[in-house]
């Protein structure tokens, strides 16, 4: 080819070759252009914006896949648990109870009883099951146990039908956590083949023990979000306080916020509001908004748990212009302050009088008292009195030992939120009944402790900070948070306990000026007693005083050698004389051999019967009842300590009548060391129709300890000429003195009557009166006289209990002895000035529980510690100054 002659003369071949060169340079150079012009290749770089476009497209078709694949996966599993949620659970507009919490809105209260709703889904099939809830730590390791053997799992039975939804209700206890982050293991298991389904630990978000819930129950929750921002709610700590020992792990609220504000739809369907069906699971709440919400949106169960709430210290304020309309009728209607009596317009004079009772300090917005400001006028109930200052705009009663307010004006009127001067103090001092405040600077000279420091969220803006006007000035103390109270839960050797500590870096120097300002550095720390008050204590003074009778009395009671010898004396003699006796007067004494081994066995079981022993195989239950009573009410707390002794290992089941918590009790003090260390085996609290404790395993010769509280229906017994309702009464005799009415159907043993005088100063003391036995049904005078002061560990009405003992008949041994808890029963500083207290005691266990195996040997006694009434609630006190003073 390279010869071919010139172009002209080139044969064929020739100018098809290079033609065809032609060709393919113009097929290469096509190809190039369009490889670079797709979209796979280019010889340009990517510009940022086409990058992040490309990865994003990539990163949404992946999420795409893998959500196509989870939903594929979970539609392949007969059961689908979705996101949990604690009560109260909130999605309204109020503070910490917003919507968007989702799954992050676990939160618990550590030494409390919480309840938790899940909705599961069942798929192809009908699900029988069920599903396990258990407070655990990283790796879900188990808290401490806090000597017990035993470890506590909440159990649920679940059945879901095929293509269909169900929410499970369970309650679970959160242990002290001692600073770490909780986790809620919730296990769903099939019954048919016991196999394990889902685990799921998602993280809790624990209260401080002096944090409580206040929840809003209204139909416009998003006119409570100002509650949040409240100095009640949310008192910010000096600068020089370093809180991150409270609030510096992932989750936790503040250290400064007293309450979580948690709005709590109310336009549910009935019986769907997202508030606990069991009065024990109120404890982490302290107060309760109510606006404008239908009362048969409650279950039966809730309201019931609402009014035991009530009546152990839960105070409930009803916003009242909206609200008492819809509560004429209701459940609440007999525990109200006042109802409405029509509309009113509230006129400018009772405004002044509520601004001047309120307003503090020279800086602020006064009261707007321009306009029409409507309202209602109340009617008041008996027991009813108005707060002092508000011009009979606020309204309060007493329920037991907690508090109805109600108000004739709307609490989140504009005007009332914009009086800066004083709405605050109006809301802390008449409302919350919280102590009163003073107002200082954050000293800036501080700043490098404190709430800034928490990674994560903005700095601190607020420049003025919130201490206690009396007493400590920087105190974080439940006490003071909380009314809620129980005899057996909060009574403490030292109630100072329960308040968070306060560590400075010079333990030589004051924390805090004459003025309250901090002007010292000081780590904050959790409290000593962990919990706070209402919180569930098995080393508090009553339960230590119940153990320690327990470990003295529980186990079996051998028959002494009376019984020995009397036994074997009537054994011999039947054997022998009266044996050979009968047979030879009918002339066949060879018969008497044959009888012999049938009179020893027949002597055999007779004895076995008579010492309630079984050869080889004893059981004993002892168990002591505390019931607590409040007044003009028939239901009660019942907290019941079991103690089970097996001989040999036993594995128990405790069923419940009424719906109780339960958990096994420390048989040692908290100091005291378990020679025996081994895994804590788990015992399973089941609610069902029936409450129920399973898998309570006993080992030989050892005795178990089980605690147990439920609300226990007391009132049985009538009384003439009495119609008002409560289990033990202090009511008026003909002559118009004080009586004691025993409404219950038992007989109570060593009654006293006795109470703390209102106002006195100086070391606490009780005056009261002896009443001996009291009959179900009858009544007994009462006189208040000076209790004598005893000395030595004695008790009260030393004589008087002399004197009873001698006249008892019944068998000493048998009788358990309660001096212990007596003493703390009768001890003046557990008394509130002007409480007035019935203490009695009931030979027998309370009625409502069965234990399976049954023990062959019962005994039992139950503490009767009833509240007969409380001093006047005094006037509001106000602060010493208002937050917009400080310079």
């Amino acid at each position: 080819m390279a010869n071919c002659p010139d172009r002209l003369d080139r044969p064929a071949c020739c100018r098809w070759w290079s033609a065809g060169r032609r060709r393919w340079w113009v097929v290469t150079l096509l190809l190039a252009i369009a490889a670079l012009q797709s979209g796979g290749c280019s010889c340009r770089s990517e510009t940022p914006a086409e990058k992040a476009a490309r990865l994003a497209k990539e990163r949404a078709e992946k999420i795409a896949l893998e959500e196509k694949r989870l939903e594929e996966e979970q539609r392949r599993r007969p059961l689908v648990l979705e996101p949990a949620r604690t009560l109260p659970a909130g999605e309204g507009s109020a503070g910490e109870g917003s919507a968007g919490e989702g799954a992050a809105a676990l939160f618990a209260k550590p030494g409390h009883w919480n309840a938790v709703l899940q909705p599961a889904k069942a798929n192809a099939e009908d699900f029988d099951g069920t599903v396990s809830y258990e407070v655990v730590g990283k790796d879900n390791a188990s808290f401490d146990t806090q000597g017990s053997p035993l470890r506590l799992v909440s159990r649920r039975p679940l059945v879901v039908a095929r293509e269909s939804r169900k929410t499970v209700d369970a309650l679970f206890y959160c242990p002290p956590t001692g600073g770490e982050t909780p986790y809620l293991r919730s296990i769903v298991r099939q019954r048919r083949t016991d196999s394990q389904l889902q685990d799921v630990t998602p993280a809790l978000r624990p209260l401080a023990d002096h944090q409580y819930h206040l929840v809003v129950l209204a139909k416009e929750p998003q006119r409570y979000a100002f509650m949040d921002s409240l100095r009640s709610v949310t008192a910010t700590l000096p600068s020089a306080i370093d809180p991150t020992a409270i609030d510096g792990a992932k989750g936790r609220l503040k250290a400064d916020k007293n309450y979580r504000v948690v709005a709590v739809p109310a336009d549910v369907p009935s019986g769907e509001v997202a508030l606990p069906d069991n009065a024990l699971a109120w404890t982490s709440i302290a107060y309760v908004v109510w606006d404008e919400v239908d009362p048969e949106s409650l279950q039966p169960a809730q309201r019931e748990a609402l009014i035991d709430w009530l009546n152990w210290g839960g105070q409930l304020v009803i916003n009242g212009p909206d609200s008492l309309d819809q509560l004429r009728g209701s459940f609440l209607e007999p525990l109200l302050p006042a109802m409405a009596d029509g509309a009113e317009e509230i006129t400018a004079k009772r405004l002044n009088e509520l601004e001047q009772g309120f307003s503090i300090g020279d800086r602020g917005s006064p009261l707007n008292k321009e306009g029409a400001w409507s309202g209602v006028a109340l009617v008041l109930a008996d027991g009813a009195q108005p707060v002092r200052g508000t011009a009979g705009l606020l309204v309060e009663r007493r329920v037991g030992r907690g508090r109805v307010v109600v108000t004739a004006m709307q609490l989140a009127d504009r005007r009332l939120l914009r009086w800066s001067k004083g709405y605050d103090n109006f809301f802390n001092a008449a409302v919350l009944r919280r102590p009163p405040r003073r107002f200082v600077p954050r000293d800036p000279a501080f700043n490098d402790y404190g709430l800034e420091e928490v990674e994560g969220e903005e700095p601190e803006a607020s420049p003025i900070a919130v201490v206690w006007a009396e007493g400590e000035p920087v105190r974080l103390d439940p006490l003071r948070n909380t009314g809620w109270r129980g005899f057996v839960r909060d009574t403490h050797a030292d109630p100072e306990q329960l308040a968070l500590t306060l560590a400075a870096d010079d333990e030589a120097a004051s924390i805090y000026n004459s003025s309250g300002e901090a002007i010292e550095f000081a780590n904050l720390k959790p409290a000593p007693v962990p919990g706070g008050a209402g919180a569930t204590n098995d080393f508090g003074a009553v339960s230590s005083a119940v153990r320690a009778t327990l470990r003295e009395s529980a186990g079996v009671s051998v028959p002494g050698a009376s019984f020995v010898i009397g036994c074997l004396a009537v054994y011999l003699f039947v054997l022998v004389p009266a044996n050979w006796g009968f047979f030879a007067a009918i002339r066949r004494p060879e018969l008497a051999w044959v009888a012999a081994p049938l009179i020893a066995l027949a002597a055999g079981w007779v004895v076995i019967q008579q010492a309630q022993l079984d050869i080889g195989f004893v059981r004993a239950q002892t168990e002591i009842g505390v019931l607590e009573l409040q007044p003009d009410t028939p239901r009660g707390l019942l907290t019941r300590y079991t103690a089970l002794y097996s001989s040999l290992s036993t594995i128990y089941e405790l069923e419940f009548d009424a719906p109780t918590v339960a958990a096994p009790f420390p048989s040692r003090e908290r100091d005291e060391k378990d020679s025996m260390v081994s895994t804590p085996s788990i015992v399973a609290f089941v609610r069902q129709d029936k409450t129920r404790l399973r898998d309570l395993a006993a080992s030989s010769a050892t005795t178990e300890f089980v605690r147990s509280e439920e609300m226990f229906d007391v009132g049985a017994a009538s009384i003439a000429g009495s119609s008002t309702p409560g289990a033990i009464r202090l009511a008026k005799n003909p002559s118009g003195g004080p009586r004691l009415e025993n409404r219950t159907g038992w007989l109570l043993e060593d009654v006293v009557v006795v109470g703390r005088p209102d106002g006195l100063k100086g070391e606490p003391h009780l005056e009261g009166c002896w009443l001996g036995d009291l009959e179900p049904g009858s009544v007994a005078n009462v006189v208040f006289l000076p209790t004598a002061s005893t000395s030595g560990g004695e008790l009260p009405f030393v004589e008087q209990r002399r004197a009873a003992a001698k006249l008892r008949d019944d068998d000493a041994p048998a009788r358990l002895n309660l001096d212990n808890l007596l003493r703390l029963a009768l001890d003046p500083k557990h008394f509130e000035p002007g409480e007035r207290r019935v203490v009695a005691r009931v030979s027998q266990v309370m009625p409502g529980l069965e234990v399976t195996p049954s023990a062959s040997q019962k005994k039992g006694a139950t503490l009767v510690v009833g509240a007969l009434g409380y001093g006047p609630l005094p006037a509001p006190r106000q602060d010493i100054n208002g937050p917009l003073d400080v310079n």
